[in-house]
């Protein structure tokens, strides 16, 4: 739930995986944990972070720093 907004979000498998992970990680953390927890290489699980973490940043749901 964004308060903000007052819209509702709903995450697949990789996205709460992601924002379970995310909290005080560098991406390059995620994406080895992403490689191992779905066996996929390092390219998709960076190219799924990148537009994951670009989406919730575009709607003030995530911070970057």
């Amino acid at each position: 739930m964004v308060p903000a907004t007052q819209s509702m979000h709903t995450l697949n498998d990789v996205g709460t995986f992601i924002w379970q992970e995310c909290d005080g990680r560098t991406a390059d953390e995620v994406v080895g944990l992403l490689v191992e927890e779905f066996e996929v290489d390092d390219a998709t699980a960076r190219g799924d972070l990148e537009a994951f973490v670009g989406e919730l940043t575009e709607k003030r749901m995530l911070g970057v720093e």
